[in-house]
């Protein structure tokens, strides 16, 4: 994700119920149980689950016995169902057999429903599931729970009456039947054909084969739909994918909830066997669950299904709702009635094998989410709401999922305003999360920006989502009991707009040094066709880069080194999130991503044995790094220098806009050597050196003069091959990248030569290896070239005689001789003595200096000669010799 750090599931949490039972999640349309439409959400409840006393029972033991006496083996009677609107239908069937399995425990009732209502309908339908079914004398023997696949004959399979009651009293689960086929007490003639075998699968297509061999292939009545979401988006797809991992069937439906559509009651008659019933994970704008019909109510007591909810023989906390009926959806395959959930009227608490247990009035606590997004350039505003339970936030189970329904709400706002597209754009959000953490209420707020080129709407939840993931993967919830209470987020949407930079390159246009240097990181931005540049300062310790005894090293020494990589990366101030695998949507921290809860509180074992194992945070430590994690972390970059994998130092960049993308470059050592460091005035020489770094590096060779604070460009040339440099070889070569794009191919010990043209002061140079896309500028020391000044002498005669004077002219040619002495000496004997002396005062480049010298008495030769004696722009000199004969 980059900003979006996404991810999340332990598949195969649960390898899914596929005998006889099939359950499937989907989000339902919006439930939004309002006084006032889109202003306040208020769960109504019904005093009781329903005003008449339950049917009278007929046991399965006297079905049994009245089937074997029945004309032909079968027993007129009828099932009640809604089809459309909250009207209970009486459907017509007969009871035509039954699987013997050695009671009502394991055995299930065959039958057939006719009439106008299974012709309209082609057969039984998925939200069917727990119609009570009767015997035409008026007894309750049991709940539709399966119906027949791609075959339209209004052929189904019924739970005995007992096995449901039996979910009110205990609830525990047993073995599922396994995908076995199951005998029929006696053939029947069903769908074109005799039947004396059942399979139920959650899989029908996979059994075609034994559907045409004379076995009745039956599914689940029950789907799981998934409302108020769009399937097409990005959270849509994650709930599907999540759903397919956890083994569950799914729908996505387009019918809408309550608030769509005035013409569906605020509140209809109490549940009663044949209302249609939902059991809801969350409801809301965005709501999941499955719709089925009521089979009988005792009291508060509502029985439900006729088969289990996903996980049988254990308790849930779920919301039980009337249920609206659109209408039923003909199909060949599987007909399933369109529906939506109007008011909540209890809660669900117990999933059996054989059927789900309600209770109506009862109220659990739940968690709030909310989500309003602005379109800043039209001012239109969408706010969606809903509500899941605390509990699922709790549940292995559930608690994946739950965060993909939240994360499904504060999504579906900016998803309206971008009319459900994948369209670019940036936004500005807030989030907002409350929990508490045992002992009082924590807010946590994030604040930040994105920016995306194909599905701005998807990013704007990433901060909310990812700190769920913290706090409910990491948290030990046995031993801290962390709350969530709600969930809000607001969102300002610059549709169109992306506004995205991406890091392109890092430059250290100085190279390193111990102290500040200056990074630049070389950006391109959406719309902009010229790259920009953000400049920051990076600081490196001198502790960090001892001398060759072990000592700190001081301000401005050089790391001339090829052992270090600078690196920039989006910020990010999530402590835990790179734990996750976004690909698979796993979360990986404790090895086994499809663990249990106990499992998963186990210490990460890391891959290699030298490390240290990875211990989780306390809750406690979790919330502060979540309070403390800073705001607009995509307007941010971090620099960082890096030897292998131990960071020496960091900084960040503030950028204007979102920023992403990572790059690093490799620190390039530079050595260099004049091949003279003493040069005579106007002189040229040589530097030869080495660097680590690209053949071809454009090498520059800088000097700056005495006297001058401005470096001079005095040379260029290449880091060359040793064809270049007169074969003279290189070290040994490598790419260090794994693609075929670049063509920059390091070596260890490349040479480069370069000419230094004339210099007429004294000069510091330094050679620079400039940088390219993977190595950072290099700089060599600094050398030293002194240049001599240039002394002449001269003799107005060269023969004098004995005592008499003579005219002697000294020249000084110097970049600035000024403050320096200029000397006119005699050779005595084997010493030079001086015999004139000139303080220089001028700043001209060329001086003569004239004096009158009396010569000895003493004939012979002698020597003459000028001496500069040095000042900081030109190094001592002395002049040629001139011998004056006296006479």
């Amino acid at each position: 994700m980059k900003p979006n750090m996404r991810s999340g599931m332990r598949s195969g949490m649960r390898s899914g119920m596929v005998s006889r039972w099939c359950m499937t999640y989907g989000k339902l349309n919006r439930l939004l149980l309002t006084a006032v439409a889109g202003v306040a959400l208020v769960f109504a409840f019904a005093a009781t689950a329903g005003a008449t006393a339950p049917s009278p029972k007929l046991s399965y033991a006297d079905l049994m016995s009245r089937l074997e006496t029945a004309p032909a083996g079968q027993l007129p009677g009828y099932f009640l169902t809604v089809v459309e609107g909250s009207t209970i239908e009486t459907v017509p069937a007969t009871i035509t057999g039954y699987t013997p399995g050695g009671g009502w425990r394991d055995s299930l009732i065959f039958f057939q429903g006719t009439g106008p209502v299974m012709a309209a309908t082609q057969g039984i339908a998925q939200g069917m599931s727990g119609s009570p079914l009767y015997l035409a004398t008026g007894e309750l023997i049991g709940a539709v729970a399966y119906g027949d696949w791609f075959t339209p004959s209004g052929h189904g399979l019924a739970t005995p009456i007992e096995a449901m009651e039996r979910v009110e009293s205990e609830y525990a689960g047993r073995t599922p039947l396994g995908l076995q086929p199951l005998k029929l007490n006696a053939p029947v003639f069903a769908n074109g054909k005799v039947v004396d075998r059942v399979i139920i699968t959650d899989d029908p297509a996979a059994h075609a084969a034994d559907a045409a061999t004379g076995t009745f292939v039956a599914r689940p009545l029950n789907t799981l739909t998934i409302g108020g979401v769009k399937s097409s988006t990005k959270a849509g797809k994650r709930l599907a994918k999540r759903l397919e991992k956890l083994g569950r069937s799914y729908r996505f439906t387009t019918v809408g909830g309550r608030a769509d559509d005035p013409s569906i009651p605020a509140s209809m008659t109490p549940l009663q066997p044949g209302s249609a019933v939902y059991a809801l994970e969350s409801v809301g704008s965005v709501f999941s669950g499955s719709m089925g019909t009521t089979t009988y109510t005792d009291g508060d007591n509502v029985l439900m299904f006729g088969h289990t909810y996903g996980n049988p023989g254990q308790a849930l906390d779920l919301y039980m709702a009337e249920g609206w009926v659109t209408g039923v959806w003909p199909s060949e395959e599987t007909s399933y009635k369109l529906g939506t959930p109007t008011v909540v009227n209890g809660t669900v608490v117990a999933d059996g094998l054989d059927g789900v247990l309600g209770v109506a009035g009862l109220s659990t606590p739940d968690v709030a989410i909310t989500s309003t997004a602005t379109n800043a350039a039209t001012g239109e505003v969408e706010t969606r709401r809903s509500w899941i339970k605390q509990s699922l936030l709790r549940d292995d189970w559930y608690d994946e999922y739950a965060i993909d329904l939240i994360d499904a709400t504060l999504t579906d706002a900016p998803y309206r305003l971008c009319d459900y597209g994948y369209l670019a754009g940036s936004a500005k959000t807030e989030g907002t999360l409350v929990v508490y953490d045992g002992t009082k209420d924590v807010t946590l707020t994030f604040t930040n920006s994105y920016s995306s080129d194909d599905d701005i709407a998807y990013l704007v939840s990433s901060d909310l989502y990812n700190a769920l993931w913290d706090l409910l993967t990491l948290n030990t919830w046995k031993n801290e009991p962390l709350v969530v209470k709600s969930v809000s987020l607001n969102t300002t949407l610059n549709i169109g707009k992306p506004l995205t930079s991406t890091a392109v390159g890092i430059e250290a246009p100085n190279g390193l040094k111990v102290g500040t240097n200056t990074v630049k990181v070389k950006l391109f931005t959406t719309g902009v066709k010229d790259a920009s540049y953000e400049t920051t300062s990076i600081v490196l310790n001198g502790e960090d880069f001892p001398d060759e005894w072990g000592d700190p090293q001081a301000t401005g020494a050089l790391v001339n080194s090829s052992d270090y990589t600078l690196t920039v990366t989006p910020y990010n101030s999530y402590k835990y999130s790179d734990y996750y695998d976004d690909d698979d949507y796993m979360y990986s921290l404790s090895g086994d991503a499809g663990a249990n809860s106990a499992e998963r509180l186990k210490p990460f074992t890391a891959e290699d044995p030298t490390d240290e194992p990875y211990k989780r945070p306390s809750l406690e430590e979790i919330i502060k790094d979540l309070q403390e994690q800073k705001p607009n972390q995509n307007e941010k970059l971090v620099v960082s220098l890096y030897q292998g994998s131990s960071e020496i130092a960091s900084t960040t960049v503030d950028c204007a806009n979102n920023v992403d993308g990572t790059v690093s470059a490799r620190s390039t050592a530079v050595s260099a050597t004049l091949s003279k460091t003493t040069l005579a005035y106007g002189k040229k020489t040589t530097v030869t050196g080495v660097i680590d770094g690209p053949l071809g590096t454009p090498i520059y060779l800088y000097g700056t003069p005495a006297g001058s604070k401005t470096e001079k460009l005095l040379a260029t040339g290449r880091a060359s091959s040793e064809d270049d440099l007169n074969k003279t070889s290189p070290s040994y070569s490598y790419d260090d990248d794994d693609d075929d794009e670049d063509d920059e191919d390091a070596v260890y010990g490349v040479k480069f030569k370069l000419s230094v043209p004339a210099l007429k002061a004294n000069t510091k140079l330094r050679v620079v290896a400039a940088g390219t896309t993977k190595y950072l500028t290099g700089v060599s020391p600094k050398m030293s070239a002194k240049v001599k000044a240039k002394v002449t002498v001269k003799a107005a005669k060269s023969k004098v005689k004995h005592g008499k004077k003579v005219k002697l002219t000294a020249g000084l040619t110097s970049a600035n001789p000024k403050g320096g002495k200029l000397y006119l000496e005699r050779k005595k004997g084997k010493k030079w003595v001086k015999i004139k002396t000139w303080k220089v005062k001028s700043t001209k480049t060329s001086l003569k200096y004239s004096y009158s010298w009396k010569t000895p008495r003493t004939r012979g030769k002698v020597s003459m000669r000028a001496r500069w004696g040095g000042n900081s722009y030109n190094y001592k000199a002395t002049g040629g010799t001139k011998r004056v004969t006296v006479k």
